[in-house]
């Protein structure tokens, strides 16, 4: 049982065993492999929030640079140094974003992340996100939809932001995973007292050795 803790990295968990022999130097051993374990966690979330910290401030200076650049602030640019430092604005997004997901992480698993919970309209939350994201459909000529249900929906305690975030994520790999002219469909329903937002797409699906590492980080 001590071990099956371990494998799904639940380092708290103590062995007691008491027989005076081998088998007790054994869980001794365990356990000071699990309290090694344990630190070993903890100095990983360490560097990986302190390193995302370090990365946001140099990460944020470029921005700023490009932005005024992109802007004219420094003289007129011709048609391929606007090709260029447009390339270099979209690669230090991407970075930025990477940093805040692994800010996102350290915050998580170090138990700081911040969740504000209100009773919200997650229709108006899935309406923004699919008219937000529709640029990213139509460059691939997919349809999406949002399937407005037949009545009002029931407020649901939720944190709006975050609820947003995974709506993104799901939404954007729809579109990402389905091919050009597809169709990638968001809608909700009211099971018991939970709404239920689906989102659906006709692309080529999730393996199931992939499906199994769903909710891994990355």
């Amino acid at each position: 049982q001590g071990a099956a803790e371990v494998e799904q990295g639940k380092f708290e968990k103590q062995v007691e065993i008491h027989t005076h022999d081998e088998l007790e130097d054994l869980g001794n051993a365990f356990n000071k492999m699990a309290k090694g374990l344990k630190r070993l966690r903890e100095l990983q979330e360490e560097f990986v929030f302190i390193a995302a910290h370090d990365l946001r401030a140099p990460v944020t200076v470029i921005k700023g640079y490009l932005s005024m650049v992109l802007g004219g602030d420094t003289g007129p640019l011709n048609d391929k140094m606007k090709d260029y430092l447009g390339e270099t604005n979209r690669a230090n997004e991407r970075l930025a974003k990477l940093v805040e997901d692994l800010l996102e992480v350290a915050r998580s698993e170090a138990g700081r992340i911040e969740i504000k919970l209100s009773p919200i309209d997650i229709q108006v939350s899935a309406r923004e996100v699919v008219q937000e994201i529709k640029p990213l459909a139509d460059e691939k000529s997919i349809l999406i939809n949002y399937e407005e249900p037949t009545g009002a929906l029931p407020k649901v305690l939720s944190d709006s932001g975050r609820v947003k975030e995974v709506l993104v994520n799901l939404i954007s790999n729809a579109i990402k995973y389905t091919a050009n002219n597809g169709e990638v469909k968001v809608f909700q329903e009211v099971k018991g007292n939970e709404v239920i937002t689906h989102v659906k797409d006709n692309g080529f699906g999730i393996s199931k050795e992939a499906q199994e590492k769903l909710f891994e980080k990355f």
